[in-house]
């Protein structure tokens, strides 16, 4: 079975992964993981599992700046994934054309 995926399965699939494309897109989902994880957390302190530290967070207005650095953060994900991408793209051209 092992050698059937390596000869098989796996050379087709490495093809398809080693694509300009498809490695600007992966570095740049790996670069914008700092930013996922910094609002997971917030995220997680935004909706706190324990009922009488949400009632805290929420009379004291803390859940507003947790949902809005959690928002932030989310938000530049996106951005950031596709600046890398795109930059990335650009690099790879100039360096093929020069």
């Amino acid at each position: 079975m092992q050698n059937f995926i390596n000869q098989k399965i796996l050379p087709p699939i490495m093809k398809f992964v080693n694509t300009r494309a498809i490695k600007a897109l992966k570095d740049g989902m790996v670069f914008s993981l700092p930013f996922i994880m910094v609002g997971s957390v917030f995220l997680l302190l935004a909706s706190f599992p324990i009922p009488a530290v949400a009632n805290w967070m929420n009379q004291t207005g803390l859940t507003r700046y947790w949902n809005q650095a959690y928002n932030a953060s989310f938000g530049i994900v996106a951005v950031f994934a596709v600046l890398i991408h795109g930059l990335k793209m650009n690099m790879l051209k100039a360096y093929q054309q020069g």
